[in-house]
C-alpha cells in the first residue's frame, strides 16, 4: 500500500467518526426544539446547515474509503463526477489536497457542534 492509500484509509477513518458527531447534535437540536420560543429557530438553522455537512461527509467518506480499496483512480472519479455535472471542473487534485478538503469540512462541522452546544447552554441560562 503506498502513502495515497493511506491518507486515503486514515481520511476515511476519520470521517467514520460522523454518527457520533450526529447523535450528539440531535441531541442539541431535540433539547433546543424542547425549550421553544425564538431560540428554537437558532438550532433548527443550524441542523441544517449540519445535514448538508453530514451529507458531503458521508460522501467523502465513501470515496476515500474506494480510494484507499484501488476501486478507482482520482483522476477517474474526477472524470466521473464530471460527467455526472457534480461539482466545477477543474485541474485533478492529488490525495493529500483532498485530504485537506474534507479534513477542513470535518472541522467545520465540530465547529458547528461547539455551536450548536453553546447556543444551547445560552438558551439554558435565559
Amino acid at each position: 500500500m503506498n502513502a495515497d492509500h493511506t491518507l486515503a484509509r486514515i481520511t476515511a477513518h476519520l470521517l467514520s467518526t460522523l454518527p457520533y458527531l450526529a447523535l450528539i447534535q440531535g441531541v442539541l437540536l431535540a433539547w433546543g426544539l424542547w425549550q421553544g420560543g425564538g431560540a428554537a429557530w437558532g438550532q433548527f438553522g443550524l441542523s441544517l446547515l449540519a445535514v448538508y455537512l453530514h451529507i458531503r461527509l458521508a460522501f467523502d467518506q465513501r470515496v476515500f474509503q474506494d480510494f484507499a480499496a484501488q476501486h478507482y483512480t482520482p483522476h477517474e472519479f474526477d472524470i466521473c463526477r464530471a460527467q455526472l455535472g457534480l461539482g466545477k471542473t477543474h485541474v485533478s487534485r492529488d490525495i493529500q489536497a483532498r485530504c485537506r478538503g474534507a479534513l477542513r469540512l470535518w472541522r467545520m462541522l465540530l465547529a458547528l457542534v461547539v455551536c450548536q452546544y453553546l447556543w444551547t447552554a445560552g438558551q439554558l441560562a435565559f
